[in-house]
This record gives structure tokens, sequence and C-alpha cells, in this order.
């Protein structure tokens, strides 16, 4: 089905938004539909956002274009398990999902001091982002973040990175986490739980998560 091409409706229809560096937002999930002039990463009615940050080009090298579309297609399971009021944010610079757009995750991860032999990196933070402009470097956020957490992918195949997000989406779904506040400690508690419930597969590939909020300051690898 193809929608009204207006962002109001767009924003309404799906979890996934793809951002390029033209600013045109794909969004996947329950309809599929284009939005033009350019956008930013969206802000309302959204209550966290959830970034795939890939800032190291040559961990795209080593992966063929269909792990990445099935990577992307995890990424969308991802933000589907999180919830209705949650965005997940997968940047790219073409027509297709493979085209990933490294540029603006270097420029999150640059202001989150996120090295790129750690990479590539899963942000959430319940604190607006920013819009995410390249054209405006002061876009990429504006004001630090108070609640978030950041996973250390490590390297790690486009394989293993599915595994994890398929760990996290169960996990996330049986704690009903989804249900939760997530501006309180109770939405950062489950979260703390879900990756302490993997510590062992994160440990075994050598993935590290790191919260950090008003009231927790942790790391579990």
């Amino acid at each position: 089905m193809r929608l009204p091409r207006t962002s109001a409706v767009l924003l309404s229809v799906a979890r996934i938004c793809l951002i390029g560096t033209s600013g045109a937002i794909t969004l996947l999930g329950q309809s599929k539909a284009v939005a033009n002039p350019p956008e930013p990463i969206p802000q309302s009615p959204y209550r966290t956002w959830s970034l795939f940050l890939i800032n190291n080009p040559q961990w795209l090298v080593t992966e063929s274009n269909e792990k990445i579309k099935s990577l992307y297609d995890q990424f969308e399971a991802f933000g589907e398990a999180i919830g209705p009021n949650q965005v997940a944010v997968w940047f790219w610079s073409g027509k297709t999902q493979r085209d990933v757009d490294v540029a603006r995750s270097v420029e999150f991860c640059e202001k989150l001091k996120l090295p790129p032999s750690g990479g590539p990196y899963i942000l959430v933070t319940s604190d607006y982002p920013g819009k995410g402009l390249m054209s405006d470097p002061s876009s990429f956020l504006p004001t630090p973040l108070k609640s978030y957490y950041t996973v250390s992918l490590n390297n790690k195949s486009a394989d293993e990175i599915m595994q994890l997000l398929t760990r996290i989406a169960d996990k996330v779904t049986a704690d009903r986490l989804a249900d939760l506040d997530s501006s309180s400690t109770g939405w950062w508690s489950g979260w703390q739980r879900t990756f302490e419930g993997i510590r062992g597969f994160l440990s075994n590939r050598q993935m590290t998560v790191s919260i950090k909020t008003p009231f927790s300051d942790v790391q579990i690898k």
C-alpha cells in the first residue's frame, strides 16, 4: 500500500526508520513509503531511540550484501519488540538498506567517544539524540545524554550480531519491557536484567554493554 508523502502519516505507521545523507527517510514495518523533502531523526511521539552505529568501514567490507540485508531485517524485528513508542534507526546512504551511511554513525560515535575498534555499536537512549543531519554538525547529540546504554559489538560478524538481537528481542518480550515507562528506574533495571541474562553470550564474544543513567552506571561483559 502506498501512502501519502507526509511525514506525519509516515511516522505513525512504522517503528523502523532509515536515514540517508540526503535526509530522506524510508519507514519499514506495517507499511513502506518514502518521505521527501529531507527529514531529521523523528522526535515526537517517541520515548526512546535505538541507533545502529557502524563507525568502521572495514566491518562492511567483510560482510556480504545479503548478510547486511539480513542484519537490517533482524534490527527491524528488534524495533518491533521494544514497543510502539520506541523507534529504531538505521542510517543509509543509498536506495537500499545495504548502502550503510558510515559517516553519520561516525558523528555519533565521536560525540560518545566510541572507538572504531569496538564497533559496530547499538545506542539506546531515552533522551532525543538530535536531528542527526550532516549539514548541521551541532544536530548530533546537541545536549549530553542522561540515560542511555551502548552495546559494543567488537567487530563481530553480522551472523553473531543477529544472534544477539534475537536474544535481546526474546528477553524484552518475555519480560514485557515494552509495557514499562522508559523514564522509570524499572525500565532501565529491566534492561540491566536482560543483559545480565545473556552475560555468557556477551562474554564469549567479547561484547560489552555500558548502562549509564542518573541512578546507575554499570558495565556488563
